[in-house]
């Protein structure tokens, strides 16, 4: 996972309330030591009290079966479980 600032990222139509962006490279391991990827990037805006802005994206390198790519965007659901457990009581630590 990388974790950008606000002002370390361009784009158009980032709402103004996101304070970082966090993004996971998709690596999978089909057995056997068979690992590849990167099968894409998945993205997400997080406020200053830790809370995901909209929801999760996904930038694929896949040329051919993208939709079945794009449907490992679930592989973020621990991860977004961790924020809710955050946000609920636990402080971010500063920078």
């Amino acid at each position: 996972m990388i974790g950008s600032e606000r002002a370390d990222v361009v784009g158009e139509g980032i709402p103004a309330e996101v304070r970082w962006v966090l993004t996971f490279e998709l690596f999978i391991d089909y057995g056997v030591g068979n690992i590849q990827g990167s099968h894409g990037a998945i993205h997400m805006a997080v406020d200053g009290a830790g809370r995901i802005v909209g929801g999760p994206w996904m930038q694929t390198f896949a040329r051919e079966g993208t939709a079945g790519i794009m449907e490992l965007i679930t592989f973020v659901h621990p991860v977004l479980l961790a924020f809710d457990r955050l946000r609920a009581g636990a402080v971010l630590p500063e920078r």
